[in-house]
């Protein structure tokens, strides 16, 4: 698979959904404290579910989905610049991604679960900090 395009089984370890993969806003909290990359998992999907069109995620707010064409921010606390570095930054990006993000700090790729859906990312910074945001194709 070339650089800018991997499988999240690539990019993170694998969670288990169970017949209500919904997590509650403590659980979104707990998972992002303890595993980033599941947390970045667990938000992809609930975009797939609520048929959203885009994730916005940026430092010092919630991550945000487009829904029938209006922004809603998800119900939890804002996301650090720290954390929005571990996900991204080092979660999502190859080594040699982040060779070029650190030359000119943007990035566009693509990223899929496989059998469900695939998303366009773009990855940049704002204000000195990480953000992004993902279109599902």
């Amino acid at each position: 698979m070339s650089d800018s395009v991997m499988t999240l089984e690539e990019l993170f370890s694998p969670i288990r959904f169970h017949d209500n993969p919904r997590l509650t806003e403590g659980e979104l909290q707990d998972l992002l404290a303890t595993n980033p990359r599941a947390f970045f998992d667990a938000i992809c999907m609930q975009a797939v579910e609520d048929n959203a069109s885009d994730i916005f995620w940026k430092a010092s707010s919630p991550p945000c989905l487009r829904l029938a064409g209006k922004v809603v921010q998800l119900d939890m606390q804002p996301l650090s610049p720290e954390q929005m570095e571990e996900i991204f930054f080092y979660g999502l990006m190859t080594e040699r991604q982040r060779e070029k993000f650190r030359d000119r700090p943007e990035l566009d790729t693509a990223i899929e679960i496989p059998g469900i859906i695939r998303f366009r990312v773009n990855v940049y910074k704002q204000r000195g900090a990480l953000a992004a945001v993902m279109r599902l194709i």
